[in-house]
């Protein structure tokens, strides 16, 4: 009964771990990680998201946007894994520790703005971003542009918000503005 039984669990795992491997994670899972980006200021789309037996959670044709209307396109990746924090999975507290990035092929618009644009071709990425709050930790970064080998360790803090510019009443203006200076915008 207990060979059974583990018989049973072990098929089960398989098919478990092939499903997820074949098909993809599901659509919670894909939002979990676009939330957890856009914690720290990155706003990504994840078009399949993956467990690969070997490097964990395996984001495919990632998106990068410069903001949450997705209009502008930073980059594209082709693949990353994800090490995601399991350890406060009972208290719902999952988090994203680090993404990694192995002979990966990146695009960059060099105007992000111009859709059909030039672009910048990175070449063998290979490196991994430690991801404390408000913060990108880059360690041990390599790539190759244009027959240029580079090696990257950093750190990007994120800008704090800034308040939108709004209608002003007569009383909220600058001594500037009201002296007769031009307001730069």
């Amino acid at each position: 009964l207990f060979l059974t039984i583990l018989l049973l669990l072990l098929l089960f795992g398989g098919w478990a771990a092939y499903y997820a491997q074949d098909k993809g994670f599901s659509r919670h899972w894909r939002n979990f990680v676009h939330s957890e980006f856009r914690k720290r200021g990155v706003h990504a789309k994840i078009r399949r998201l993956n467990l690969d037996p070997i490097r964990g959670l395996l984001a495919k044709d990632v998106l990068v946007y410069e903001d949450q209307t997705h209009d502008v396109l930073l980059m594209e990746i082709d693949k990353i894994a994800i090490d995601v924090d399991f350890s406060e999975l009972l208290s719902r507290q999952v988090s994203i520790r680090s993404v990694e990035v192995r002979e990966a092929r990146v695009t960059i618009p060099l105007d992000p703005r111009d859709k059909g644009g030039d672009r910048l071709q990175i070449d063998r990425l290979s490196g991994r971003i430690l991801t404390p709050p408000e913060t990108l930790r880059i360690v041990r970064t390599d790539a190759m542009i244009n027959g240029i080998q580079l090696s990257i360790n950093g750190l990007l803090s994120r800008a704090p918000e800034l308040p939108q510019p709004g209608p002003q009443s007569p009383d909220d203006a600058s001594p500037a503005t009201s002296a007769g200076a031009i307001p730069l915008e």
